[in-house]
């Protein structure tokens, strides 16, 4: 985990005790019980930056680092539950899963020392998901919320080497699942007496993960995404 990680986690509990009074003013507490299971839809737009450093000496002199920007859109579901206490907090749980498109590609430097100039490098994200706690205010139906817990992701990677000229090109590919942290603070509004809707920030740090392990270019990549997504939500 980064110095980014522990910004973010300063940032959310600054945030929450001064969007609670905000919530306090929006609507009257008491009028809505948001106790219960509930189940949605969400959508959003992620993007991050990622450095992957060669485990050879020899290649991280030569071709130093990988720096990568992913960016891209994703969309899924969730499911959760919460606890309104007498006092209008709100604790609870949520689990979601999204398919994404998510990705960026860059120039080979390492590959292209041969004298290719076409040789490249691109990370792709297909889904992600979080397993996270949720702790807020209800006034009403105006919900301010903090969240956080576990990370994970589907990451694959795919290299094209090519031989001086351009040709004879070469294409492998590693796939590894990321896991890390995330935290973020939303708002969410109680439409109906059964829907609501929803946005909120996500800010996901993954750890260290090595792609082709058992390779001369094997190396180890760290990760984080930015995550605003909007959302609707059934209670039960």
């Amino acid at each position: 985990m980064n110095k980014h990680f522990k910004l973010v986690v300063a940032a959310c509990l600054a945030i929450l005790p001064t969007t609670a009074v905000m919530a306090a003013d929006v609507g009257t507490p008491g009028g809505i019980d948001w106790s219960g299971p509930y189940l949605g839809l969400h959508g959003g737009y992620s993007w991050g930056s990622s450095e992957a450093t060669y485990d050879s000496e020899l290649f991280r002199a030569l071709a130093g680092s990988i720096e990568m920007e992913p960016t891209g859109f994703y969309g899924g579901i969730q499911a959760g539950y919460n606890y309104q206490t007498a006092s209008n907090w709100l604790l609870g749980f949520e689990a979601d899963l999204a398919l994404a498109s998510i990705s960026d590609e860059v120039t080979d430097e390492l590959g292209n020392l041969d004298g290719s100039t076409i040789d490249s490098i691109k990370a792709e994200t297909d889904w992600a998901g979080t397993l996270r706690m949720r702790v807020g205010y209800a006034a009403d139906n105006v919900l301010i919320f903090a969240t956080g817990g576990l990370a994970f992701a589907n990451s694959k990677v795919t290299s094209v080497d090519c031989d001086v000229g351009n040709v004879n090109c070469n294409t492998i590919s590693d796939e590894q699942m990321l896991t890390g942290l995330a935290l973020g603070a939303g708002a969410e509004l109680m439409l109906t007496e059964s829907v609501s809707a929803k946005a909120e920030y996500l800010y996901t740090d993954y750890s260290a993960t090595k792609y082709f392990g058992d390779d001369l270019w094997s190396s180890e990549s760290e990760s984080n995404s930015h995550n605003i997504r909007v959302g609707i939500n059934y209670h039960f």
